[in-house]
């Protein structure tokens, strides 16, 4: 082989290389950034009384076909958080929506159900006070 066609194959090399490296780099950024967002818990809908909020989250996605998904019930007052408890939403792998639970207020208490279609109505118990 010649010098120009030496350095003309060097050349494609090259930039084949850096190509690779460069699609490998995006697939690693989007792998990544999706990892972290599935890990952020993802506010599906929330309840009020006079004094207290409790928020129904999400926790990533249900797991594929027709899995379970995480979720947590945090319960908080103007200072802050009270109580936070997680579970675990049997619903025949669907998103977790606003269907899936339902809130009573007590005098001193919320009772939050848990409400799936493929596991018994889950009941919450958190305690405040006034």
């Amino acid at each position: 082989m010649n010098k120009s066609v030496k350095k003309t194959f060097s050349l494609i090399l090259k930039v084949c290389l850096l190509t690779t490296l460069i699609i490998i780099g995006v697939i690693v950024i989007i792998v990544v950034t999706a990892k972290i967002e599935e890990s952020i818990p993802k506010k599906i809908d929330s309840k009020t009384n006079d004094n207290y909020e409790v928020v129904l989250y999400a926790k990533g996605s249900p797991i594929w076909p027709f899995g379970p998904q995480d979720g947590k019930v945090v319960l908080s007052n103007q200072s802050g958080k009270i109580y936070e408890v997680d579970f675990t939403l049997h619903n025949d792998g669907k998103i977790m929506d606003e269907g899936n639970w339902k809130v009573d207020w007590k005098e001193d208490r919320v009772i939050v159900t848990i409400i799936g279609e493929e596991q018994s109505d889950q009941n919450i118990v958190m305690y405040y006070e006034d």
